[in-house]
């Protein structure tokens, strides 16, 4: 089932706008927003004004409004063993598009992008399922 969620106008990272299963369009409106994508190929997430927090776990997502040096974007690498390898961030630019990939894996198509500062991207990595979605 595909899911639409529009921020709320004083959204805060308190309150996360989330989309786990289907095509989800994530609108975070003004204020600074954190705005949440698992579990799902294609969700389009909008931030909005401010400065906002976009969460990615397995799956792919598109962000069509990042702002560098304001947004930021944390790719979430889910590895149960505690032994296995540090996951490899890499990020690709053509035109006005930033592809985003964490083990070749493609995790972020960034469009409308007129600048990009990799410094924006963390990659987190999480031992259990259900932290691919906390806050």
């Amino acid at each position: 089932m595909a899911a639409t969620s529009f921020g709320r106008p004083e959204a805060d990272t308190e309150h996360p706008i989330d989309g786990t299963d289907g095509d989800d369009t994530l609108e975070g409106g003004d204020g600074d927003d954190s705005l949440i994508a698992t579990d799902s190929i294609g969700p389009t997430r909008t931030g909005g004004n401010g400065a906002d927090q976009f969460i990615v776990g397995e799956g792919q997502t598109t962000i069509d409004d990042h702002t560098p040096g304001t947004d930021r974007i944390e790719l979430r690498a889910l590895r149960t063993d505690p032994e296995a390898p540090t996951p490899v961030f890499r990020y690709e630019t053509g035109g006005s598009v930033v592809r985003l990939y964490v083990d070749d894996a493609l995790q972020v198509t960034l469009t409308n992008v007129t600048a990009f500062d990799p410094d924006d991207v963390t990659v987190s990595v999480v031992q259990d399922h259900d932290a691919l979605v906390a806050t």
